[in-house]
C-alpha cells in the first residue's frame, strides 16, 4: 500500500472512528437497503426480507470481524480482545450518539480550528440541523424476536461498543 510510505517512527498516523450501537447500525442498514433506489437490496433479496430474516442472514459481529480480518468462519473472545486492543492503541473513539462531544474531542485532539463563522455554521448545519441521511425509521423493539437475533448474533460487537 502506497500510504504506508507516508508513516515511520517520526511520522505516525493518527486515526479516529465514530462508532454506533451495533443493533441500531444493523437496523439502519436494513432499512437503508430496503429504500427504493438500492439495487443491492434486490440483488441480496433484502427487499423481500423482514428485519428478523435480515438479522439471521446478514449480521454477525461485523466490527470485530473487520478489525481482526476474520470475515468468515467462527470467532471467539480472542478476536474480541484483539479488536479491543486495536481500537485502544490506534484510534481516538467517538460515539455517534454523542456527536457534540465526539466532534469536540476530535477537534481538540487534532488541533482543528474552523477558519470562520461561515465554516462553523456549515459544520453545524451538516452535523446537527440538516442530517444527510433520510433513512428515518423506528428503533428495533427491544422485546421483538428481531432484537433477540441481532443481540445474540452480535454479542462481540455489542461488548466492543
Amino acid at each position: 500500500h502506497e500510504g504506508t510510505k507516508l508513516f515511520d517512527d517520526h511520522h505516525r498516523g493518527r486515526l479516529f472512528t465514530v462508532v454506533r450501537d451495533p443493533i441500531e447500525r444493523l437496523a439502519s442498514l436494513y432499512y437503508f437497503l430496503r429504500m427504493p433506489d438500492q439495487s443491492a437490496s434486490v440483488a441480496l433479496g433484502v427487499n423481500k426480507m423482514t428485519l428478523e430474516q435480515f438479522a439471521g442472514e446478514f449480521s454477525e459481529n461485523w466490527m470485530v470481524r473487520s478489525l481482526t480480518n476474520s470475515m468468515t468462519g467462527p470467532i471467539d473472545k480472542g478476536h474480541l480482545d484483539v479488536a479491543k486492543e486495536i481500537l485502544r492503541k490506534k484510534f481516538l473513539i467517538g460515539l455517534l450518539d454523542d456527536k457534540t462531544e465526539t466532534l469536540r474531542r476530535i477537534e481538540a485532539y487534532f488541533s482543528w480550528k474552523l477558519p470562520s463563522r461561515v465554516a462553523q455554521t456549515c459544520k453545524n448545519n451538516m452535523m446537527y440541523f440538516e442530517p444527510q441521511s433520510k433513512n428515518i425509521h423506528d428503533p428495533v423493539d427491544r422485546n421483538s424476536r428481531a432484537f433477540e437475533i441481532l443481540k445474540n448474533r452480535n454479542q462481540f460487537d455489542i461488548e466492543l461498543y
